[in-house]
């Protein structure tokens, strides 16, 4: 769940710097509630099908 997230906030520096961390997250902070409900949407969709269906939802509950 943590690489999905981590794709989905675009960071693609690795190992984060605390400079690239609050840089990714002021823009987050600046989405839209639409852009940021998609942002959520998108990281239990795992096979990125356009729905939450038992498997994407089985996938989230193993990473828990």
């Amino acid at each position: 769940m943590v690489d999905r997230i981590m794709d989905a906030l675009n960071f693609n520096i690795n190992p984060v710097t605390i400079n690239g961390y609050t840089q990714t997250i002021e823009k987050f902070l600046k989405k839209t509630i639409e852009e940021k409900l998609r942002l959520a949407f998108d990281i239990y969709d795992h096979n990125c099908d356009g729905v939450i269906c038992q498997n994407d939802a089985f996938e989230s509950m193993k990473h828990l």
